[in-house]
């Protein structure tokens, strides 16, 4: 775990990736809980809000720094986001 808190926290287009994806994993949960327990919706929403704020902002970020999508870093960002994104899929 130690690891993963290191190499995510340094950069880079893998650790990008990843932190792209475990967002859109969070937001995908929340949306799964929602279905499972309707009774739970207000308390969802307010959080799945927060979460929509992160993923928002961090996408922002990556569409700036990832603009050229047939770049090297692009294609290892986007590699690292799906592997990242597909437990949640």
């Amino acid at each position: 775990m130690f690891a993963s808190v290191l190499l995510t926290s340094c950069g880079g287009p893998e650790s990008d990736g990843t932190k792209a994806g475990e967002c859109m994993c969070e937001a995908m949960d929340l949306v799964k809980e929602a279905a499972e327990n309707p009774d739970k919706a207000a308390d969802l929403q307010k959080k799945a809000e927060k979460v929509e704020e992160k993923c928002e902002k961090i996408w922002k970020e990556m569409e700036k720094k990832y603009k050229d999508e047939e770049s090297d870093d692009s294609k290892a960002f986007m590699k690292a986001f799906e592997a990242a994104s597909k437990p949640c899929m």
